[in-house]
């Protein structure tokens, strides 16, 4: 399992570059468009061939693929210069202009697996009063989770990787690049075809597709997981192309989808394509980046405003400025300043999650894959500039790392802090450790703990600062949970819950998660051990 492991991450990365970094002239003209007839109808045939589907399909998917594939010059998104979709799809295909709401509802309805909840949610303040609830309840869930799974034991080797696109509106006349606002449209319209037409019965590749922070982000993955085999890793790269295929269907013809970490220009001028007025700020509260930039859904709103509210103030976003002879002392002494979430969370990247056979191996995969983040990042740096600088970095992790970070003045360090800027004394009271305790690191950042169960390595390797929650630890040990794994749970719960649903406070801790994945979810690192949702037929799986 380690070797197929191994093996399996050195194919998506390599299968990501192809294909994200587009080094060959036919991938090349997918992404801006740039091909001949005969590049279209050989790139047509042989996805067609790999893909397998329906007759009707194919014919859908490769007259859309020519149509928007065919060399662009000047178009634009105007109807009159583009076929429309119901002219691309065949008759029995199409969606009618009344029924795509209702497929749009089913599609959300029917890709459950990382539904986002968009339910309505409180505002941190309106949470207070509940958050060493949901503390102390995670706590009894992750008790509850681990006592279901501790014997369990998965025989089947699955993994699956996950792409985050990001939708750039080209205008050749103009000469300009700007993010298409139209992330949650295309992600309606993948959905709905996918759900009709897309192949469900484990015979040839399929995709699924889910929601992401910015408007103009969408992710896929495989819908079904990859295997064990060579035969899978073989797979890996036809699927990545079958996704871009699909999704480059559904996008106008002067759009693109990049697979790149950070769009350049965001934050500049009038970034986006429907131009955004920047002073409807009230959740970002941001001079640069309006409401607008984020997907229409209450968690990610609720993510940003109630970030801002525990911290006291906006997101602090600095990168070091790359000095040139002609950089100015100030300019270079100021660096690159940012001051919202999507900074952060507007970035892509690939992700790859694998499912281990019991709870020791996933423990000393996550060790493993931990020692490895910090050479794949490097090896795959791509994000030089940021706010339309130069950055004198490559990475976009301390980007996103400060975008989500929540930590009230006095755990951050800022010993000459007095009083909150938005929490009053007695509402401090209700957050973890009063707000008062330092917290080394954002929320997002490298893993804190190695977790396989070995004492010896503990004491050489946990070397670094890990605050945990006491009374948490104290309930895991109590409930048989061994040292290490109760200190890895316990440094999760330092943290406060960042959203909270209406209705969904007091539950049922054996038969509920949403309180450990609450605090487990926004606990963003390097490595992500996930113990198996309840009622899941699944092992532990580490999200890497």
């Amino acid at each position: 399992a380690g070797m197929a492991i191994l093996f399996a991450a050195a194919a998506v990365v390599v299968a990501a570059t192809a294909h994200g970094a587009e080094p060959s002239g036919l991938q090349q003209g997918l992404s801006y468009g740039r091909l001949d007839k005969s590049a279209v109808q050989l790139y047509a045939a042989c996805v067609v061939a790999r893909c397998r589907s329906t007759d009707a399909s194919n014919k859908w998917e490769s007259s859309r693929l020519k149509a928007s594939l065919r060399p662009r010059g000047g178009a634009t998104s105007d109807s009159s210069a583009a076929p429309s979709d119901e002219a691309a799809v065949p008759k029995e295909l199409a969606v009618t202009k009344a029924g795509s709401k209702a497929d749009a509802t089913i599609a959300r309805e029917w890709a459950t697996e990382g539904k986002l909840a968009e339910r309505k949610t409180m505002d941190f303040v309106d949470s207070l009063p509940h958050l060493r609830y949901v503390r102390t309840h995670g706590i009894k869930q992750f008790v509850s989770i681990y006592k279901n799974m501790r014997n369990a034991t998965s025989n089947e080797l699955l993994w699956g990787d996950e792409i985050e696109y990001m939708l750039v509106q080209l205008d050749r006349e103009k000469r300009t690049a700007k993010l298409s606002l139209r992330g949650h449209e295309v992600l309606d319209d993948l959905q709905a075809k996918e759900l009709r037409l897309g192949r469900s019965d484990g015979f040839g590749e399929a995709a699924s597709w889910h929601p992401e922070y910015g408007v103009w982000m969408l992710e896929g993955t495989p819908r079904v997981p990859y295997g064990g085999y060579t035969a899978d890793l073989r797979r890996v790269e036809a699927n990545m192309r079958l996704r871009r295929k699909r999704l480059l269907g559904a996008l106008k013809t002067d759009e693109v989808a990049l697979t790149i970490p950070a769009f350049p220009l965001l934050g500049v001028g009038c970034f986006s394509e429907p131009a955004l007025d920047p002073a409807a700020n009230e959740c970002t509260n941001s001079d640069s980046i309006p409401d607008g930039c984020i997907l229409p859904n209450p968690r990610f709103f609720a993510l940003t405003k109630n970030i801002r509210t525990r911290r006291g103030s906006n997101v602090d976003i600095r990168v070091p400025l790359r000095q040139d002879m002609y950089t100015p002392a100030e300019d270079l002494e100021r660096g690159i300043r940012m001051d919202a979430m999507a900074y952060g969370m507007g970035c892509c990247c690939l992700q790859v999650t694998f499912q281990a056979r019991d709870i020791d191996e996933s423990r000393h995969l996550y060790d493993h894959l931990a020692v490895l983040s910090p050479i794949l990042l490097a090896l795959t740096a791509a994000t030089p500039i940021l706010r339309g600088q130069l950055a004198d970095t490559d990475v976009r992790w301390a980007t996103i790392s400060a975008s989500v970070d929540d930590r009230t003045p006095l755990e951050r360090g800022e010993t000459d802090a007095r009083e909150h800027p938005t929490l009053s004394a007695e509402q401090l009271k209700a957050l973890a450790g009063a707000g008062a305790t330092p917290l080394p690191k954002s929320r997002y950042d490298s893993i804190s703990r190695y977790l396989a169960n070995c004492g010896a390595c503990h004491k050489k390797f946990n070397d670094v600062a890990a605050p945990m929650d006491d009374f948490g630890y104290k309930e895991l040990k109590k409930a048989g949970i061994d040292d290490s794994l109760a200190r890895h749970i316990a440094h999760l719960f330092v943290r406060d819950p960042l959203v909270i649903h209406e209705g969904r406070v007091e539950l049922d801790d054996e038969n509920e998660t949403d309180h450990f994945e609450n605090l487990q979810s926004t606990n963003w690192q390097t490595v992500r051990w996930k113990p198996p949702p309840k009622g899941k037929a699944c092992g532990p799986r580490i999200g890497w």
